[in-house]
């Protein structure tokens, strides 16, 4: 049975979709126009070449250790990520979480997010007398979703680069009951206020690797241990690749 407590709190986890974007430079032709006749002619939009913008499109696959083992991904140590990619997303056992690119200037780092924030109560006050109430004092946010960084060097003129990157994927939060153990009018006893919290289960890896443009890589899963099931475990794909924004259509 649910109590105005646990419908309240359940209320106050608010969700804001956040969607990350990123700008192109553009440079727009001069209008061209005749001096007679009927003729009004304009040049496409040119979009400004930047050499030193890279983009890093990242994959997250969350696949169990028999479609993995299937796919040959414990079969050795110089598994092609690309053929591995495509293998895993063809069963119905492994999962595409999230598609994500980083657009990032060398040697900076950036970040690439498709997450959802929940605000939710973390302090309360309690109040026994005339009736028992719960009044949230304080709150905390946290991100529920995927969130990307990564940052590339130039190591040599053959395009090898070093590409220092990190994950995070945050479930969707699983509500346990918990309990206030302390009343205001009663500070030597204690009392239990049934109340319901989020958990958060979360998986966390990265990797400081050497990397060729264009190459797809896979970065080491890692077991996550969410909601009591060890068998799943996280993958990110990788390619680095030069950013070469598509030409904008004028339309004028």
């Amino acid at each position: 049975m649910k109590t105005p407590t646990t419908r309240a709190t359940r209320r106050l986890a608010v969700s804001l979709a956040i969607i990350t974007a990123f700008a192109a430079i553009v440079a727009h032709a001069e209008t061209n126009s005749c001096a007679k006749g009927t003729c009004s002619c304009k040049a496409a939009s040119v979009v400004a070449a930047d050499a030193s913008l890279f983009e890093i499109d990242v994959s997250i696959v969350e696949a169990g250790r028999a479609a993995l083992d299937a796919a040959g991904y414990f079969g050795t140590n110089d598994v092609d990520a690309a053929v591995l990619h495509e293998r895993l997303l063809s069963r119905k056992d492994a999962k595409q979480r999230e598609t994500l690119r980083v657009i990032a200037h060398l040697g900076e780092k950036d970040v690439a997010k498709r997450v959802t924030e929940y605000i939710y109560p973390s302090e309360y006050r309690v109040r026994l007398k005339p009736k028992t109430e719960v009044d949230p004092e304080k709150f905390e946010m946290r991100e529920v979703g995927v969130t990307v960084h990564a940052e590339t060097n130039l190591i040599d003129a053959e395009d090898l680069f070093a590409l220092k990157f990190d994950a995070e994927i945050v479930d969707e939060p699983e509500w346990v009951s918990c309990g206030i153990v302390k009343a205001y009018e009663d500070e030597a006893s204690k009392h239990n206020v049934p109340m319901e919290q989020p958990i958060f289960h979360a998986v966390r890896f990265g990797a400081d690797v050497k990397v060729s443009l264009g190459r797809s890589y896979v970065f080491s899963g890692m077991a996550a241990s969410r909601k009591g099931n060890d068998d799943k475990i996280i993958l990110a794909f990788v390619k680095v690749n030069r950013f070469h924004p598509m030409p904008s259509t004028n339309k004028e």
